[in-house]
């Protein structure tokens, strides 16, 4: 599987809107596998992880699929030495019985500098 995402910009102000592309091209004869859209930040390093999915939906079918998120405003995005807040899109297209394909690619929230 071939899985392409596109984001139009990188970095975002919270509340800001994010526009992009997902490019999918599947093996032959695997056109029917699931294949999901995500837009998510979680958290990584000490203590338990943390996941919010502002944006969750089933691609209908392979191709080009466009996308647009309105932000919410929190949690904007950190990279401290315990704890890292990340936002990313994410393309899964499920295997039965063998690991999953999963794309990412990743985003940054936060306020412009003054």
């Amino acid at each position: 599987m071939s899985i392409e995402i596109q984001l139009e910009r990188s970095e975002h102000e919270p509340g800001g809107v994010v526009r992009g592309k997902v490019v999918s091209t599947p093996p032959a004869g695997q056109e029917d596998r699931k294949v999901e859209l995500s837009v998510l930040w979680q958290t990584e390093g000490k203590g338990d992880t943390d996941l919010g999915v502002p944006l969750h939906r089933e691609l209908e079918r392979p191709g080009t699929h466009d996308f647009e998120l309105r932000l919410p405003l929190l949690p904007l995005s950190y990279s401290g030495t315990l704890l890292k807040i990340r936002w990313l899109v994410r393309v899964r297209r499920h295997a039965p019985l063998a690991n999953d394909e999963v794309e990412e690619k990743e985003l940054v929230v936060r306020w412009p500098a003054a």
